[in-house]
């Protein structure tokens, strides 16, 4: 009777021991659950350094056969670090996540997938083109044979290296690509929507930067039409949309149309992303150029030093966005006469254009002209002329006579001429500023 009992006794106290046993398992299972859920709320209320926090605890107690728990947790903080605006530290996380999933074969390979796909997209905020141009390659070639043309990760793939040519001004590569998806997506229409929005964006801002603005504007208001039926004026995709007929309407000299569309933009991205957050700058430095051109200065510069303060308050590192906001508010003070104010922000934007594109770009030779003519109205002719005749140099040799904005180039090197007394070059640079015009208004 004793020894029964005595082994009831055991009995209990062994199913007592299994039963806390697994309570700490799962506890300890859950701390994972707890730390990723919350900086997932961190997240959503804009506090990225806390869900950076957060999701870096979960990856450190995540167990070495929790494979899809230690992706998830890579995947979050490389998304925290890119929409907090420190791409050099999502770029790492994102290398980490493809590290990993290269060497975890038990784990789903669509992780993989998406961090190539993000990692390409971390280079381009830095401004690493060829980089990214270089990763989205290696993405075709580790997974070509595995789909289909007509996969969408595939298409997304191809459009985002379309966008990276367009950037570096290799735009019959960029147009090839995006009316290669475009002919895909239609075929293939199931599930597509937000490719295609991403396309149709794509080419018409293509078609913006080649000066082919009707065209531009019947793609973007389709792709607004498109977005607006399917996801609403608040997601982020329409919201881009708006941004970049905003752009056109203001290149067009549409200032009007343009101005309550790009307020709405600015408005739209503070709300989904915080007003302090760096992915709201670009607008706010499109809405600020457009405040300038309408001559309300004092909004024009307000916005440029506002978003200068967020870049320096979230240490964001020197990238092509960066100079955007250093060139247009050194241009403002140019045209306010303010040479001393002007000279530091335009010599900033030339040295990160040249050390993120390189010496052949566009952006370069924008730089160059706004610092030659800079130079010009100085007075410093010998400085200035090195600058505008090289800033030429780059522009022909990007489209020649047919690029849209090399018509401005070539009037500021006839302006200078000309105050140096160099009739017969003036007159060759004036003929061919009107030649570049006529062009790019038939």
């Amino acid at each position: 009777m004793n020894m029964k009992k005595s082994n009831r006794v055991i009995e209990f106290f062994l199913v007592i021991f299994f039963v806390l046993a697994n309570v700490c398992a799962m506890a300890a299972t859950d701390k994972w659950q707890e730390y990723y859920t919350e900086s997932q709320h961190q997240a959503k209320f804009h506090h990225y350094e806390q869900a950076i926090a957060y999701a870096k605890k979960a990856l450190d107690i995540a167990k070495p056969k929790e494979y899809e728990r230690i992706a998830s947790s890579y995947n979050r903080i490389a998304e925290y670090y890119g929409t907090y605006g420190r791409y050099d530290l999502a770029e790492r996380y994102y290398q980490k996540l493809i590290d990993y999933s290269n060497h975890t074969p038990e784990l789903n390979e669509q992780w993989l997938l998406m961090a190539y796909v993000d990692n390409v997209k971390a280079y381009e905020a830095q401004g690493n083109y060829q980089e990214a141009i270089k990763l989205s390659k290696a993405f075709t070639k580790k997974f070509h044979k595995k789909f289909a043309s007509i996969d969408f990760i595939w298409v997304f793939m191809c459009n985002e290296r379309a966008s990276l040519y367009a950037k570096i001004g290799e735009y019959k590569k960029a147009e090839h690509l995006y009316k290669w998806s475009l002919d895909r997506l239609k075929a293939n229409k199931p599930n597509n929507s937000k490719f295609m929005i991403f396309a149709l964006n794509g080419l018409a801002s293509l078609y913006t930067d080649e000066g082919k603005l009707k065209a531009a504007e019947a793609i973007y208001n389709e792709a607004l039409s498109y977005s607006k039926k399917t996801y609403g004026i608040v997601d982020s995709s329409h919201v881009s949309l708006m941004g970049n007929l905003a752009l056109l309407y203001e290149e067009q000299g549409r200032y009007k149309e343009a101005l309550p569309l790009l307020e709405k933009v600015v408005a739209l991205n503070k709300l989904n992303y915080g007003s302090d957050n760096p992915n709201v700058i670009i607008t706010m430095s499109s809405l600020a150029s457009l405040y300038g051109e309408l001559g309300q200065i004092e909004h024009s510069e307000r916005l440029y030093k506002e978003a200068i303060n967020i870049y320096k308050t979230h240490k964001v590192k020197d990238n092509p966005q960066v100079a955007i906001i250093y060139r247009n508010l050194g241009e403002l003070y140019l045209r306010r006469i303010k040479y001393n104010e002007a000279a530091p922000l335009l010599k900033r934007a030339l040295d990160i254009d040249k050390k993120f594109l390189g010496e052949e770009n566009p952006s370069v030779a924008m730089d160059m002209l706004n610092l030659g003519t800079l130079y010009m109205n100085q007075g410093l002719y010998s400085q200035a002329e090195p600058l505008l005749k090289e800033a030429v140099r780059i522009e022909k040799k990007t489209e020649g006579m047919r690029n849209p904005n090399i018509s401005s180039y070539f009037d500021a090197l006839a302006k200078l001429y000309a105050k140096e007394g160099r009739r017969r070059e003036s007159r060759v640079y004036s003929a061919l500023s009107l030649s570049a015009a006529l062009f790019k208004n038939r």
